[in-house]
């Protein structure tokens, strides 16, 4: 299509967000709301329980930076966008959930019509926090692979995508919840090259003191992980797995950038 042949990056990450906005604000209408909840809860049904629940845990904030912070370089460009997204997009969450202010499903539907896996939550459900970080780690790490393996770009975005269905599925959103949200996401990527542009984390994070820096964090990160209540105890062994990976990951990236800089001031 010649669009696609013209279009930068962003202009294509602004229309989908866009298209999500919109779809989400059109499915916000509560009937159709609730039959696309009901409906999703059916099919998700399918899947075990533990895969809907990991794919709620790891759209933690927390999570997402770890995810990032293991398939990034010495650029450390997937941690650059997912802090700014961090930044950006919890302060937008935050201002819609403060206007927009609706129960989740538990609190309107019957109990024993939800299927609840984790956390029973009520309140506070417009839109969802956990889509917005998904959204936005799909996109980080879609960059990621189109540099390094663009065949694994469309499994990045079906994994993300799955991660926000996620959401439905333990019965913690509606469907309007999660497109807004991850509407949001992607907004909050494109806000963040923006800013990158004038003020570059990712080039200071890229340099041996930001990465020595950043290894201490993502090492603390990591530890907090592991002691951490989810409230989703089915995926435990993936939080266990994140947490020890994001561990070794931390150390590796010490040593690297502590060596580099070594390099630096012998040559």
């Amino acid at each position: 299509m010649p669009w696609r042949r013209t279009a930068t990056p962003q202009a294509r990450l602004a229309a989908l967000a866009a298209v999500l906005l919109v779809a989400g604000l059109v499915v916000s209408n509560r009937s159709l709301n609730t039959s696309a909840f009901m409906t999703l809860q059916r099919l998700t049904a399918l899947a075990p329980a533990p895969f809907w629940a990991a794919g709620s845990v790891l759209g933690l904030g927390l999570c997402a930076a770890l995810l990032a912070a293991l398939v990034a370089d010495e650029r450390m460009a997937p941690v650059a966008t997912i802090l700014w997204s961090l930044l950006i997009g919890g302060l937008a969450l935050q201002l819609v959930k403060s206007i927009w202010a609706l129960p989740r499903p538990l609190a309107v539907l019957p109990p024993e019509s939800v299927n609840v896996i984790g956390l029973r939550l009520r309140a506070w459900s417009m839109p969802s926090g956990h889509a917005a970080m998904l959204a936005a780690l799909a996109c980080a790490l879609a960059r990621e692979a189109r540099r390094r393996r663009r065949s694994l770009v469309p499994l990045v975005w079906l994994l993300g995508a799955l991660g926000c269905i996620a959401r439905v599925a333990v019965g913690a959103h509606w469907p309007a919840d999660v497109l807004v949200g991850a509407s949001i996401g992607l907004l909050s990527v494109i806000a963040g090259d923006l800013l990158d542009a004038r003020w570059s984390l990712r080039r200071w994070l890229s340099s041996p003191v930001g990465r020595r820096v950043f290894a201490v964090v993502q090492l603390i990160a990591a530890i907090f992980l592991l002691a951490m209540d989810t409230g989703y105890p089915s995926a435990l062994a993936v939080q266990w797995l994140l947490g020890i990976a994001s561990i070794v990951s931390a150390v590796a990236r010490w040593r690297h950038a502590k060596r580099e800089r070594f390099r630096t001031a012998v040559g």
